[in-house]
């Protein structure tokens, strides 16, 4: 099983996009988690066997931990 992780955002008029495949949906979520939180960007995964989308990120959806919560 594998899973594309396609993400994209408009930034000042130029849309910047990224395709990448993992191996499992840990590593896709891992992914594209990292793409919503550093760079703002909005990421589905979509399972490449069946063609449904596992999921859908965006900053509005996803929020960094903070220092209490994440124990540190």
């Amino acid at each position: 099983m594998s899973f594309n992780v396609a993400c994209h955002r408009v930034d000042e008029g130029a849309d910047i996009s990224s395709q990448s495949n993992y191996p499992n949906s840990f590593r896709a979520y891992c992914h594209a988690r990292s793409q919503v939180l550093q760079h703002g960007m909005s990421c589905t995964i979509i399972n490449t066997e069946s063609g449904q989308i596992d999921s859908q990120l965006d900053p509005t959806t996803e929020r960094r931990l903070t220092p209490l919560e994440s124990g540190s």
